[in-house]
């Protein structure tokens, strides 16, 4: 999940969250992902349980800083998760 804005993205969580899916991630920060967790549960969307299986923030933790280094980070994730 990667919108341009955290109510989008908080939109199309709750929307796939209770579809199947393979894999499911969402690029934020520490701090969206904690905001974004949060009000999940407290509106009641989905619970602790169901959270813990999406990828947030999605990306390999390498330290990554720039544009560039996110992107890489994130896509060596999906190639690992695609080779599993």
């Amino acid at each position: 999940i990667a919108t341009l804005d955290h109510p989008t993205d908080n939109e199309v969580l709750a929307f796939c969250i209770h579809k199947p899916h393979r894999y499911l991630g969402m690029i934020g920060s520490k701090k969206k992902v904690a905001t974004m967790k949060e009000n999940v549960i407290s509106e009641g969307i989905a619970t602790e349980e169901e959270l813990s299986v999406v990828d947030m923030p999605i990306g390999l933790d390498i330290n990554a800083v720039t544009a560039d280094e996110i992107a890489i980070s994130i896509m060596a994730k999906l190639i690992r998760e695609k080779n599993k």
